[in-house]
């Protein structure tokens, strides 16, 4: 994760500008927002921190998302002249389960990005929040609920304030490697159920290509195996079953995929009074 001082206009500026123009651009924009709001009252100091802190990790990670086709391609060795499978709407049967290439060609946020091709973020929380709150709600209907609560800067998307859109509360964000505690915590947590929690696990699939805690993709992790050695998630990219194990290293991986990131989530009826933004760790 990128450590900065959320004060330090210099240091965020630098920051973006070392990934692209339009990064450095949308860092300045929510910047704006955000100290006019800290000015104005409507935030704390506190929380005015842990958004800028977000926000630039969201921004340094949303330009380098793969395009969800091109995901799902890599992740089932689909060559790219091959026929994929037709998408679809499994959540109207199911609201756990979110196929986000359903959704070609909708707009996600207010930017020119789409559901299809990086909604897994919003599919993610979205299956999470179906399944601590009984709710329905599909990804196109929380694509508006996180827009009408200004989450969205462009497509980029404040994880925290939208999690709070949908009813829910990240309780922690961290960072995983082979050495660290954040997996085995997670794990603890759905197990003991107190509050009932899913998790949403960042994933590394691309060799060379590092970006913030080295994410390429989201997933919702919505159960794990009583002995806590297997984590069962729904991908939304083609809405299919996946399963974490650890490896030899310590790593927990699914195919393709190896977890570089958890964050934890419950109901907010159960963690009342929760700062919208989780700091990520």
């Amino acid at each position: 994760m990128t450590r900065i001082d959320p004060i330090s206009l210099d240091q965020t500026d630098q920051v973006a500008a070392r990934i692209s123009p339009a990064a450095l651009r949308s860092v300045q924009d929510r910047n704006g927002r955000l100290v006019g709001d800290l000015l104005s009252g409507r935030i704390s100091l506190a929380q005015y921190q842990q958004s800028m802190e977000l926000n630039i990790n969201e921004v340094m990670r949303a330009g380098r998302f793969t395009d969800g086709e091109s995901t799902y391609r890599r992740s089932n060795n689909i060559r790219e002249n091959e026929p994929l499978p037709p998408a679809s709407t499994e959540e109207t049967r199911d609201p756990t389960r979110i196929n986000q290439l359903a959704y070609r060609g909708q707009q996600l946020g207010n930017g020119g990005s789409t559901l299809s091709g990086a909604g897994c973020l919003l599919s993610a929380t979205a299956m999470a929040s179906n399944r601590l709150n009984g709710t329905t709600t599909t990804l196109p209907q929380a694509n508006v609920m996180v827009r009408n609560a200004g989450a969205f800067s462009g497509s980029d998307m404040n994880f925290g304030a939208a999690a709070n859109a949908m009813d829910t509360t990240v309780i922690s964000r961290r960072r995983v490697d082979a050495h660290s505690p954040a997996m085995d915590e997670a794990i603890a947590r759905m197990q003991n159920r107190r509050p009932p929690s899913q998790l949403i696990v960042g994933v590394d699939y691309k060799a060379g290509q590092q970006n913030a805690n080295g994410t390429d993709h989201f997933i919702n992790v919505h159960s794990v195996s009583a002995d806590g050695q297997r984590l069962h998630g729904v991908d939304s990219i083609g809405g299919r079953d996946l399963t974490f194990t650890r490896d030899s290293t310590g790593r927990w991986r699914a195919g393709h995929y190896t977890i570089s990131e958890v964050s934890v989530l419950a109901s907010s009826r159960d963690v009342p009074g929760r700062v919208a933004v989780a700091r990520q760790a």
